[in-house]
């Protein structure tokens, strides 16, 4: 990918972006750094974008994708698409104003400063990827990056099943090291004292997870062998399968009970060492060096290659990350529909691809959202809290309607009246946002509820918001809280817009019927709109009420259908037709 900077005056130019392996994010060969995590599914458009600019001056991102192979390069670079720029819509954006002001710094910095590599890939990672839509037309691009996705995936498993296979026989050698040292120690070949305590506890560690192995053998043993049994009952079998299988069972047996005394053997000697000291440092004598030598480098290779294994594992973990990328933006773009090609979810601020425990950069939305989803955290449990509260208004809202329906009269029936009361009371704790809804022949009682939840909204933004401000150490910056107002609503309505939908449907149902049936008779032309966006909305009504102007100005201009012979063409017009027909 090709990423242009520009202001007035000055450009900068990165030719090399790329998604090394398919898996790395990397700017001219190098990548972050060790220091910093970033999730690569976020990195799969580089696979396809051909050019991102930048404008400083006129605030817009610009990109092209690569054209599939059955468009000439000519026609896709026509199909430059932008985000931002004059005339789109500024609503406290902080994504929009970060990426303008880190482009700004790059501009003014030395490219081949460390700073300027890591604002760099700040920038990429999350201002301007995630906001780069796809469309249909990139679909043939995207499923044949999914295809060299699965390839690399296949390499990768392939390259995992080597090296579990190299791991195994690593632990096979192992263990068979560990069988034969306790075969000596119970035959009394070798003296324990002639070996160091941490060796000693090394064996009696490894010896306590091979028995634990061998006995599952020798219960899955031991169930082949009561099958056997009645299968010769059955006569499903012969007496020499029977055997073949007890025979197995006894050899494990055995070697169970080989592993058993040679760790109770080295168990009794490092205690009985211990309670001989009696805490006085160890003077171990060590004079088989050459076998705790060969059992140290034995573990050791282990070791590397578990940590080889964990990076393969690991390797093949943003390998998926980046196919799932794929393979969502693929499933919106088949439904016909532009796509950014992440699932984000409001509960944390992640995403569905997300595979790494922590990333190195987040942004202000994805922090708001964090904050109030952290269990434990104070203004998670009052954003909470308020949620709950709401839910229990809107559904105390609906269940006065329901009775209502019933033609239940609260002002006449004192008594369900005082017992709705009593209940909601004793159901809740006496607190100041405890609600008891009253009921008013001349008020709708959704319509207070409505009041109410709406006073109740604005108070608990502007406290939440204040709090998450200060913890941002901004309290006092009009607008940043204004910011995270607007990404605190993303996460608040997630969570109770089902709830107030309903509530406000019940205290607006009458209304909207109202309009619905207005509308019914009104003509687009009555309205006196001309926005395009509203026009859009009633694509039907439009052209009906075109169709009806074309016909009208058809019928002024056509000649009348009954003067096939032109008899009356030297009549006089009517003083009411219109000036062109006059002849």
């Amino acid at each position: 990918m090709f990423l242009e900077l520009r202001d007035q005056h000055r450009t900068h130019c990165i030719t090399e972006i790329w998604l090394k392996d398919g898996y790395l994010p990397q700017i001219d060969g190098e990548g972050p750094g060790q220091d910093f995590q970033l999730e690569p599914a976020v990195w799969f458009k580089v696979l396809l974008l051909e050019t991102v600019r930048i404008n400083c001056q006129q605030q817009v991102v610009r990109w092209v994708t690569y054209a599939p192979s059955n468009i000439s390069k000519h026609t896709a670079g026509s199909c430059t698409r932008e985000i931002y720029g004059p005339g789109s819509c500024y609503d406290y954006d902080d994504d929009q104003d970060n990426l303008f002001d880190i482009a700004e710094k790059l501009l003014d910095r030395d490219s081949a400063t460390k700073e300027y590599k890591q604002d760099l890939f700040r920038l990429l990672h999350c201002y301007v990827l995630p906001v780069i839509r796809l469309t249909p037309d990139d679909l043939p691009l995207i499923e044949n990056m999914l295809e060299m996705q699965m390839c690399l995936l296949n390499g990768a498993d392939n390259e995992l099943q080597r090296q579990f296979q190299i791991t195994d026989g690593t632990k096979r050698i192992m263990k068979e090291h560990r069988s034969d040292f306790a075969r000596k120690v119970v035959n009394q070949e070798i003296s324990l004292k002639e070996y160091s305590k941490e060796f000693l506890e090394d064996v009696k560690r490894g010896l306590e997870d091979d028995i634990t192995i061998v006995r599952e053998k020798l219960n899955d043993v031991q169930k082949k062998v009561n099958q056997a049994k009645e299968d010769l009952k059955n006569l499903k079998c012969d007496g020499r399968h029977l055997e073949r299988m007890r025979g197995t069972r006894d050899n494990i047996k055995t070697h169970l009970e080989l592993l058993l005394k040679g760790m109770a053997e080295i168990k009794n000697f490092l205690e009985m060492r211990k309670k001989k000291l009696g805490g006085r440092t160890s003077r171990w004598m060590r004079r088989a060096p050459h076998i705790e030598s060969t059992f140290q480098s034995g573990q050791e290779q282990l070791g590397e290659q578990r940590q080889q294994q964990k990076a393969l594992l690991d390797k093949k973990l943003l390998l998926v990350s980046v196919k799932e990328a794929l393979r969502l933006a693929i499933g919106d773009l088949h439904e016909d529909k532009d796509t950014v090609g992440l699932e984000t979810s409001v509960t944390g601020g992640g995403r569905a691809t997300d595979v790494l425990s922590s990333s190195t950069w987040s942004t202000l939305g994805e922090r708001v959202s964090k904050i109030v989803h952290t269990s434990g955290d104070p203004i998670a449990e009052e954003h909470q809290a308020f949620c709950k509260w709401v839910g229990s208004l809107c559904k105390a809202g609906s269940a006065e309607e329901e009775l209502r329906n019933l033609n239940v009269s609260f002002q006449h029936s004192t008594d369900l009246s005082l017992s709705m009361h009593e209940a909601r009371l004793n159901s809740c704790s006496s607190s100041d946002e405890e609600f008891v809804i009253i009921s008013d022949l001349d008020i709708d009682p959704n319509e207070n509820c409505v009041r109410k939840l709406k006073t109740a909204i604005h108070k608990h933004f502007r406290k939440i918001t204040k709090h998450i401000a200060e913890r941002e150490l901004k309290p006092n910056d009009v607008h940043f809280v204004r910011k995270v107002w607007l990404y605190y609503e993303t996460c608040f309505f997630s969570e109770t817009m089902e709830a107030i939908a309903s509530l406000y449907e019940l205290a607006y149902e009458e209304e909207v019927q109202q309009l619905c049936t207005a509308l019914e008779r009104l003509h687009v032309s009555d309205m006196e709109v001309r926005d395009s966006w509203i026009l859009s909305l009633f694509p039907e009504m439009v052209t009906a009420e075109e169709s009806s102007e074309t016909e009208s100005a058809g019928d002024l201009t056509s000649p009348n259908s009954g003067n096939s012979s032109g008899e009356d063409t030297d009549k006089q017009p009517d003083k009411d037709s219109p000036p062109e027909l006059v002849h």
